[in-house]
């Protein structure tokens, strides 16, 4: 701004929008370096390990978005409550003790309040701004376990500050991240034990302290723990707690408490005990199939919840589906004395006879409501996509069948999806890949028995039929999908500038669209691409994968931007050029009973000038690290699935 003549001033709230930028961004090298210097105990301060560490100051603790506040102070603006958060999320607190810098999206800037409403409110407020709701969430979100924001919420609770629902929001992330890293372990556990390797050795990111929600194991050595008078509750006794103390969650929460409940049963729970619905939408979210007026009603009732329980409630439909769960017919009464109760019972929540697919239900609200708000169709769709789903009960021990039929599905979810007017993101086309993978490999399964003679029941006539089907389709559905993602240009549909419409005035024609719009309408990270490679590999499009690698080559700054803000970004490009090899040479091949498989003869494999012209491709930008070895493909073959 200082190269404008004359100099262009920045506002507090420029200050501030330019710090909501710095604390979205990943770490630099020097914040990294500085993170990792710091001490397993809590505060936790820069601990010298070696000699060199002396020469790391507290000055390369200060962040970009501290620097950003200093500049704010320096041009005469004081720092309020806002900044007070900000500095705590970009690793220091009021009292200049170290935190977590900690990536987040902050809360938007507040609005300019009059000086003499600010006198006004402090003046009734008998708590100072260091012990604002607020400043004690951002204290619990910066830390690494959830034994320190528990202590960190313990301290608030001896202080006798009067309890807020934002305190428990954040508490409750801390509880739920802490449950998914226990469950992670397990599985990594499982699948050491069936692989013969080391737990840690099958995830190589390298993230921090700060870089996600996750949370890390509390410390064991007695000397860097933290000490609690309690242990950190389970998520329904918090939530319990905090009904005891009078408070209610806001949407927000209790849209994270039912999209992360453990059952069906207790996400209507949480509907139940926030008070905020009444029970004929509650009986909207889980009524079984009626009339069409019945239809009509519910649709109305459900047109009426707020959409972000709507989108909770869903991904808790699919999640329970993932989990081979069936919904249950859960009726609720509101009574005075159901609403006393601390824990689910029946005298709350009236459990009665399955009443079906948890997908299928999702599907049929989602029908009804038909909503302009993307999460809950994506999460409907990742449903479909996991190797379990089953959509059809005549036929639920044929998987093969239940994976083409799950396609067959989630291209009607899409036609739906775009007659809202919603187009696919980058999710949406990577969870379609996924699916269009496992109905894929379903199809290949049945070529393989098509020459095996056996009694074919119904169920397995249409298998074959739909087998067929998903062979004769090819990859021409994925592939519309993904210029749909990028964009064809800057064209508009009807052939007119895209321009015209956001400027609202003629455009010259000498200048060139491409100046102001970006090259593409998304830019696919290197999970969408993996995903991508994966499924052209699987039906052998050798064109359209080094279509694709050209393309990547093409758009290498656009695609490295992306890599960069991912601290898994690298790995996840190196898996994806390293599925391009495979895909290509057909590395697996040889390594499983060809009894199982389909003819996998040399011509299955790409010709040897197309290898060639891909492999210079790759090789040619420096940043990618070259053509995957031989080694890596073979991890790669090791851990893949292929058919």
């Amino acid at each position: 701004m200082n190269d404008y003549s004359p100099t262009l001033p920045i506002t507090q709230e420029g200050y501030r929008a330019i710090t909501r930028v710095q604390l979205a961004h990943r770490k630099t090298v020097t914040e990294r370096r500085w993170e990792e210097k710091k001490a397993r105990s809590w505060p936790p301060w820069k601990q010298e390990n070696l000699g060199i560490d002396a020469e790391i100051k507290d000055v390369d603790g200060v962040t970009r978005a501290t620097e950003a506040m200093a500049r704010m102070r320096e041009a005469g603006y004081a720092g309020g409550h806002w900044e007070k958060v900000a500095d705590i999320f970009s690793g220091w607190d009021t009292d200049k003790s170290p935190t977590i810098q900690t990536r987040v999206f902050a809360e938007r800037v507040p609005g300019i309040v009059p000086r003499h409403e600010n006198i006004e409110r402090k003046a009734k407020s008998p708590q100072s701004e260091d012990d604002t709701s607020d400043v004690w969430a951002a204290r619990i979100r910066a830390t690494r376990t959830v034994r320190e924001a528990w202590a960190c919420f313990l301290i608030r609770e001896d202080r006798r500050l009067s309890p807020s629902p934002t305190i428990y929001h954040a508490m409750f992330e801390k509880l739920v991240a802490e449950s998914k890293r226990v469950g992670q372990v397990r599985r990594e556990q499982v699948i050491s034990n069936e692989t013969d390797e080391p737990v840690g050795s099958l995830e190589q990111k390298k993230s921090l302290p700060g870089d996600g929600k996750e949370v890390g194991p509390s410390p064991l050595s007695p000397n860097e723990a933290v000490y609690i008078r309690s242990d950190p509750p389970n998520l329904m006794d918090f939530f319990n707690r905090m009904v005891r103390e009078g408070l209610r969650p806001s949407e927000r929460s209790l849209a994270f408490l039912v999209s992360h409940a453990e059952s069906v049963e207790a996400g209507a729970y949480f509907i139940q005990k926030s008070q905020t619905m009444t029970p004929q939408a509650l009986s909207a979210l889980i009524a079984v199939n009626g009339s069409g007026k019945e239809d009509e009603a519910t649709a109305q009732e459900l047109r009426c919840l707020p959409i972000l329980i709507f989108s909770a409630f869903v991904r808790l439909l699919c999640r329970s589906a993932s989990r081979g769960a069936k919904v249950a017919d859960t009726s609720v009464e509101f009574t005075a004395s159901s609403t006393r109760d601390t824990k689910p019972t029946h005298t709350a929540i009236d459990q009665k006879p399955a009443i079906g697919n948890a997908i299928l239900h999702a599907f049929r609200l989602m029908h009804l409501r038909r909503p302009c708000y993307r999460p809950p169709w994506n999460a409907l769709l990742s449903a479909l996509a996991s190797p379990r789903a089953v959509v059809s009960g005549k036929a639920a021990r044929e998987t093969s069948l239940q994976d083409i039929l799950s396609w067959t599905l989630m291209q009607e979810i899409v036609r739906q999806m775009r007659h809202t007017g919603l187009c696919i993101d980058v999710q949406t086309f990577q969870v379609l890949c996924i699916g269009m993978e496992k109905a894929a490999i379903a199809s290949l399964r049945a070529e393989v028995e098509e020459v095996k003679p056996r009694k074919e029941s119904s169920d397995r006539l249409e298998y074959r039929l739909e087998a067929t089907k998903m062979r004769v389709a090819g990859t021409g559905y994925i592939k519309g999908a993904f210029q749909e993602l990028v964009g064809n240009g800057h064209t508009a549909p009807n052939g007119g500038n895209l321009l015209q419409p956001v400027l609202g005035r003629t455009i010259s024609s000498s200048l060139d669209p491409s100046q102001l719009l970006p090259k593409l309408l998304a830019v696919p990270g290197p999970a969408q691409l993996h995903a991508y490679i994966r499924l052209l590999g699987i039906f052998r499009d050798f064109q359209s994968l080094e279509e694709v690698v050209s393309w990547m080559v093409r758009l290498q700054p656009e695609i490295d931007a992306v890599v960069q803000e991912s601290s898994n970004g690298r790995n996840l490009l190196r898996r994806a050029l390293t599925a391009v090899r495979v895909f290509l040479e057909r590395s697996w091949e040889g390594t499983r009973d060809d009894d199982e498989m389909p003819d996998q003869s040399a011509s299955t494999r790409a010709d040897d000038e197309t290898i060639m012209r891909v492999k210079e491709a790759v090789e040619g930008v420096e940043s990618w690290g070259g053509w995957p070895d031989d080694e890596t493909v073979q991890i790669y073959c090791r851990r893949g699935r292929f058919y």
